[in-house]
């Protein structure tokens, strides 16, 4: 799916026990933008997909998400490609169920594009 230029994708994140921070499930979209298959990508950290820099902020915002009754997160990451190369885009992080086990919706639009674009001429 293509938002505004960007490409969409979604991860379902575990966020109890042996699941926490883990890959339950996602979408051929966020497949096709890490440049992975799904069975390297499910069950992987989602951490393993970030910049290093970028794996704190991550973290905290899904252990705040992932608490019952807390709100959602939204915010700017730096997915790492199969190929090392690097994408900026912007998370969004909701709590559901999953089952009957809760876990974290991680929306992710790639803004990389938007970074290449030329800037405006100011002279105009």
């Amino acid at each position: 799916m293509r938002l505004d230029g960007g490409f969409a994708g979604t991860v379902l994140v575990g966020v109890e026990g042996d699941e926490r921070g883990r890959i339950l499930r996602v979408d051929r979209a966020l497949v096709a933008l890490l440049e992975g298959s799904s069975t390297q990508i499910v069950g992987s950290e989602l951490a393993e997909h970030l910049h290093a820099d970028d794996r704190p902020t991550m973290g905290a915002a899904l252990a705040e998400v992932a608490r019952e009754g807390a709100g959602s997160y939204e915010g700017m990451v730096r997915l790492l490609a199969s190929d090392g190369s690097v994408r900026a885009a912007l998370v969004h992080a909701s709590r559901v169920g999953y089952g009957a086990r809760p876990a974290v919706i991680v929306r992710i639009l790639d803004r990389s594009a938007e970074d290449r674009k030329p800037a405006p001429d100011a002279s105009a």
